[in-house]
């Protein structure tokens, strides 16, 4: 927790609001959106769900609307120790007196549920109501709104009428209420999709593409593949150009560059972007702990906050492209809800020093139970650290040029220790 947060109105609202309600489905965030009189159909909104990439795709289609000099604002996901970390107004995070402001009118909204005895939202709903007041109060012109998870049940899914859908990647990933198959997975991405209203979709599988065609066909929704979409929209050196410029690490960022520019593209005729503007605002996206390096007191680091097998796998990738002859050190956090095993598997085949530590979350995988579970010449590359400054210790020692520190596992990890480091670099 910040150490300011604790006595600002926005925090002690939330903080009280139980994390799951009564019964499930939308009924508590309609019923406070009802009682603030459903001021949330006034704004202009592009929802993103996927399994990796929303947050990508998010940050970059707010990028380049802002600098098309568009007011803008974003929704994304998770927040580590700030409820204001996830809503940005003009690619800033949402500042003390308007968070205040906008949740002081959500807590209003919710007493009065309370008084009327009807369904109360959860506090993920209360969270999104409070983006979508702040956004609203901030007369924001366009607003990217992406779903924590899934997409069907979501909090986000409240949206009637959005300018547009994305669809990202799909991939096995929260499996607890998703489903374990790509299929049933897919049924949940496609929640967003509304009557008449345009989705794009990135690269996906037979299996998860059959799933959106299905739920667009009924729809009525004009479904465009971002892939094939942009080579018939845009030449290929404008393409390459922009590819080169977006300055997110990592192959994969092409397909999310794929859907931002067919989105783009679809909206165009109500909201014009220059190519100019396209190259400003992919130069100057921010997306924090993805593929994201940065050298602290001659150390090198990568933080990915990667942990479902498409995002590790397109980790590891990047490594062996762009640090096959560097000795990498992998800093790995994990939850408890993730497949370790998958994660364990890829990440020690580059591996040459693993340290095994703790995300700031109560849902931690303990490290020593990770431990357990590789293998002998795994284990003879690891060690455990409890805390950051233990961390510390371990890597001190090593300033060599070709070595990298790689943390990865869970954003959980990779923020807090990013901002440990940044405050300790003396000591590295």
């Amino acid at each position: 927790m910040k150490p300011f947060m604790e006595n600002q109105p926005y925090y002690k609202f939330l903080k009280t609001i139980p994390s799951f309600g009564a019964k499930m489905g939308h009924n508590g965030i309609l019923a406070i959106l009802h009682e603030l009189g459903n001021f949330h159909k006034c704004l202009n909104i592009i929802h993103i769900a996927g399994t990796n990439g929303k947050g990508s795709c998010t940050k970059i289609l707010s990028s380049i609307y802002h600098a098309a000099g568009y007011k803008t604002a974003s929704f994304t996901s998770p927040y580590i120790s700030d409820y204001r970390e996830c809503i940005f107004i003009n690619e800033l995070e949402i500042d003390i007196p308007l968070m205040n402001v906008a949740s002081s009118k959500i807590a209003k909204a919710y007493q009065s549920l309370v008084t009327k005895n009807l369904p109360l939202p959860t506090h993920y709903e209360c969270i999104t109501v409070t983006a979508f007041m702040a956004m609203y109060l901030e007369k924001a012109e366009i607003c990217i709104i992406e779903t924590l998870m899934g997409g069907l049940h979501d909090a986000t899914n409240i949206i009637s009428k959005p300018l547009s859908t994305l669809i990202t990647s799909i991939s096995i990933d929260h499996t607890n209420y998703l489903g374990t198959s790509i299929e049933e997975i897919a049924v949940h991405k496609a929640g967003i999709i509304k009557k008449n209203c345009p989705v794009v979709v990135n690269l996906l599988n037979n299996d998860a593409y059959a799933i959106i065609e299905e739920t667009a066909l009924a729809n009525n929704s004009l479904l465009i593949d971002s892939y094939t979409y942009v080579k018939h929209k845009y030449n290929l050196d404008k393409l390459n150009l922009y590819a080169k410029t977006l300055v997110l690490k990592g192959d994969h960022q092409y397909n999310n560059l794929c859907g931002v520019l067919s989105t783009i593209h679809i909206l165009h005729n109500k909201y014009p972007v220059r190519h100019d503007e396209i190259i400003n605002g992919l130069s100057k996206v921010i997306h924090p702990c993805r593929i994201e390096a940065i050298t602290f007191n001659n150390h090198n680091f990568i933080f990915d906050g990667a942990h479902n097998e498409d995002g590790i796998l397109a980790l590891i990738n990047y490594l062996k492209n762009n640090y096959s002859k560097h000795s990498i050190t992998f800093i790995l956090g994990i939850l408890e809800d993730k497949d370790i095993s998958m994660i364990t598997q890829h990440i020690y085949t580059i591996a040459h020093k693993v340290i095994l530590t703790k995300p700031i979350n109560p849902r931690s995988f303990n490290p020593h139970m990770v431990l357990q579970q590789l293998e002998l010449s795994q284990k003879s590359i690891t060690t455990i650290s409890n805390d950051f400054k233990d961390i510390v210790v371990q890597i001190q020692p090593n300033k060599a040029t070709n070595t990298l520190f790689v943390v990865c596992g869970s954003l959980y990890l990779c923020t807090p220790f990013k901002e440990y480091l940044s405050l300790s670099t003396l000591s590295l």
